[in-house]
């Protein structure tokens, strides 16, 4: 469904963090230690006429699979380019390990 995205049309999503909510409907935020931004990898597409989004997620490390059962595919400072320009590095980073995040339920 998103080959062609994947191959032509991947996008970045940057922001502070990220929000997910337990079995037990208790809001955890996530972010980077250390950092003020947080790149998120996305495809984006032109759907009836309108450019739509999708960020992409995976299965979860381990400061999130206590709260959900996937996470975002996060971007490193020095991967943002290569995620957009190498079709080889961003189908790498599908499967890639993610990076571990601080949380604080809010």
């Amino acid at each position: 469904m998103f080959h062609r995205s994947l191959l032509e049309r991947r996008c970045i999503v940057s922001t502070t963090g990220f929000y997910e909510w337990d079995s037990r409907k208790i809001k955890y935020r996530f972010w980077l230690s250390g950092k003020d931004r947080l790149y998120l990898a996305g495809l984006w597409n032109v759907f009836q006429g309108e450019d739509r989004f999708v960020i992409l997620t995976t299965a979860p490390n381990d400061t999130i699979i206590n709260v959900h059962d996937r996470m975002p595919i996060l971007l490193r400072d020095d991967e943002a380019a290569p995620w957009l320009h190498d079709t080889g590095m961003a189908s790498a980073k599908l499967t890639a390990l993610q990076p571990d995040l601080e949380l604080a339920a809010v």
